[in-house]
């Protein structure tokens, strides 16, 4: 096991020594990281001369922290965000932070310039990265797409060179799948990642080439992500006193066509349904803690209708709320050790370099 300090990987140069070292026909580099900032791990290889990826997740940071990295070779960079968020600053000046939620990339075409990556506070971060040479980039692409490509980057991105976006559901379920098939160290599991960093690069540069076509998939508003954001934050806080998602809308001004069709695309899921997801795994941890009857806590939720509470419930769990209070009953309940999760946790990652 590879084990990288990251705060000391200042330049791409060093980010590149340490994934080359970590080709296919070694080791998968596996890299950790505990200290009182943040604990978590990820892999960092290069299955391609050139061509170097990265992936970071259930990485859990204590207090909020960021980290440079110096591009000191033109670089085409790739980061997609599967869990989470956290903020991009190009070039050291705050016009150009970006900032990314959950199922959002950030693309750009870099070249002696400095990149900081803040991660606020969170309990769990994961994303994906993929980094380019310019002479890979021409090669493994062809002249043609690559310079299309910069291209893209240089006319929506502006002189930072950088532009931000939206996956597509489709991106998003292959990439965690393609993930989900590589989560061992045998030899067929490497190669499934190897194969599958390369897939996952080719369907987010589709994404990519999207924002240059004029598709319906265009790089969102930062003011509009930051403002999802704290809608979201509203949410978790306040999910029980909501009474409709038109009126959760009106606080933040936003008409409720505008806000689901943002928060769906950075969080792939409507509003409703995630105030939906919330209250059940809250009724679901009250039960499981004991702390009210199955009448009580439908209505803590809001639902005045028993029925309808038990039936959306089961959809839910596949159990009903008595049969998950029975269950709980056992002995072994204790050794599980269930806690509240709603499904909605934030994010953060201390491998910013890819």
């Amino acid at each position: 096991m590879t084990k990288v300090n990251a705060e000391k990987c200042r330049t791409f140069s060093e980010l590149k020594g340490i994934s080359e070292s970590n080709s296919l026909n070694e080791s998968l580099g596996k890299l950790t990281q505990k200290n009182e900032v943040v604990d978590g791990s990820g892999v960092l290889f290069s299955p391609l001369p050139g061509f170097f990826f990265g992936y970071c997740g259930q990485l859990k940071v204590e207090s909020p922290m960021s980290q440079s990295v110096y591009y000191d070779e033109q670089v085409f960079a790739l980061t997609l965000v599967l869990e989470g968020a956290c903020n991009y600053t190009v070039g050291g000046t705050a016009n150009n932070r970006f900032s990314l939620q959950k199922n959002m990339f950030v693309a750009g075409c870099w070249d002696s310039v400095d990149v900081e990556t803040a991660y606020p506070k969170q309990a769990s971060y994961s994303h994906i990265g993929f980094l380019l040479t310019k002479t890979a980039a021409d090669i493994y692409l062809g002249k043609v797409a690559s310079s299309e490509i910069r291209k893209i980057i240089e006319s929506k991105g502006g002189p930072e060179k950088t532009v931000v976006g939206s996956a597509l559901s489709e991106t998003i379920v292959h990439i965690q799948q393609a993930l989900n098939d590589a989560q061992n160290d045998s030899a067929s599991a490497l190669l499934a990642l190897r194969c599958g960093a390369l897939n996952c690069f080719v369907m987010l540069m589709n994404n990519l080439f999207s924002l240059g076509a004029g598709s319906r998939h265009y790089p969102p508003h930062q003011a509009d992500v930051r403002q999802i954001a704290k809608l979201k934050d509203h949410i978790d806080e306040n999910f029980l006193e909501i009474s409709t998602v038109k009126d959760v809308c009106s606080q933040f001004c936003m008409s409720l066509s505008k806000a689901n069709n943002l928060f769906k695309a950075q969080y792939s899921v409507t509003i409703a349904q995630y105030i939906h997801d919330y209250k059940m795994a809250y009724a679901y941890s009250r039960l499981v803690e004991r702390k009210c009857n199955v009448t009580e806590c439908a209505m803590e939720v809001g639902y005045s209708n028993i029925s309808h509470f038990i039936s959306s419930f089961k959809k839910r769990y596949k159990l009903t709320p008595k049969a998950v209070t029975l269950l709980h009953r056992l002995p072994s309940h204790e050794k599980r050790g269930e806690t509240f999760h709603s499904g909605a946790e934030n994010a953060h990652c201390p491998l910013s370099g890819l």
